[in-house]
């Protein structure tokens, strides 16, 4: 198996001469290549020439970083596209990193302002040189992946070329509370993560298995109410958004507790329940939502007895008191 780092910063290593001692470590970690990744003119120059004195092994990018973005973003960017001159092997594997980073801006509000658009500037460039160039891009995207998203979307860059770098977007363990517009009842729910692919608020909730397969996680959806959940959550984000349900996305990540990959590691699968699992997941929380009503309005609830019943322990458990006393007395 082939694994490549495709994310590395070696200019540090490189100039305080631990590069040979790091790329011995990472052969010895079966790390087959790795990627340096370019950030600013000063590095560009320095990846190329660790790209030709170790080939196979390294490869590199050019791109301006939005942290290093100024007033002189466009002298660096003209720069950019002469490193493709010398013909594929000599050329970087990708254009980046480039993008936008809310993170880092100044905390006075006019001058964050200033950066971003000059951030948004200098992406925008960098996105027309890789469409020009037909190369892969790296992106850089920190409190700003819709804005990210957006712009590649109006860039025309090739979405299968496109590798995004920290983008953790989203909030976890987000509540919602709405009134039901038919019973008047007030509703909750606990999201585990809320994020936003393109325009789409997206709903991710996630579940262990033993057997993450189809078809045995279908059943886990039926058994534990899967169904209902998915309509629920959108009912309840629409809602609060004033939105169409619609027009909100809700997966299911699913790790297994029990089957590995070849290196070990859990296997996880991503799902989206089909229309029909959400109609009949509709259904049932409207009846439910109904009898909760009912139930609130009259003061009965449905019970298997109407008065207090007797109660008796199972037989198994009774008998395995039994000898745990029986036990302890001898």
């Amino acid at each position: 198996m082939t694994i490549i780092d495709t994310h590395t910063h070696l200019d540090a290593a490189a100039r305080s001469g631990d590069l040979p001692g790091l790329l011995k470590r990472s052969r010895e970690a079966d790390v087959n290549w790795m990627v340096a990744v370019g950030t600013a003119p000063d590095d560009w120059d320095l990846y190329r020439t660790l790209s030709r004195e170790n080939p196979g092994i390294i490869r590199y990018t050019v791109g301006i970083h939005p942290c290093s973005v100024d007033a002189g973003w466009e002298a660096a960017a003209a720069a950019i596209e002469p490193f493709w001159a010398g013909g594929k092997g000599d050329a970087p594997v990708a254009l980046g990193e480039c993008g936008l980073d809310r993170f880092h801006l100044p905390k006075e509000p006019a001058e964050a302002e200033r950066m971003f658009a000059l951030q948004k500037a200098a992406f925008d460039a960098q996105l027309a040189m890789a469409r020009r160039l037909g190369c892969a891009v790296v992106i850089h995207s920190r409190g700003a992946f819709g804005e990210c998203v957006a712009a590649i979307d109006a860039s025309g860059v090739d979405w299968t070329k496109v590798v995004f770098h920290c983008f953790a977007e989203g909030d976890a363990e987000t509540s919602g509370f709405w009134q039901d517009e038919e019973t008047g009842i007030w509703l909750r729910m606990r999201m585990d993560w809320l994020t936003y692919f393109g325009e789409t608020p997206t709903i991710v909730d996630f579940k262990t298995a033993a057997d993450v397969s189809p078809e045995h996680f279908a059943r886990s959806v039926a058994d534990w109410g899967y169904h209902r959940q998915d309509p629920w959550y959108r009912d309840g984000l629409a809602a609060c958004l004033g939105c169409d349900p619609d027009d909100i996305d809700f997966v299911l990540a699913v790790v297994s507790t029990a089957q590995y990959d070849g290196d070990g590691r859990n296997l996880v699968m991503v799902y989206r329940l089909d229309d029909e699992a959400v109609a009949l997941g509709r259904e049932q929380s409207k009846i439910a939502r109904e009898i909760y009503r009912d139930c609130t309005e009259s003061g009965l609830w449905p019970t298997w007895d109407e008065g207090i019943a007797g109660l008796s322990l199972r037989y198994y458990d009774a008998r395995s008191i039994e000898r745990q006393i029986n036990d302890w007395h001898r």
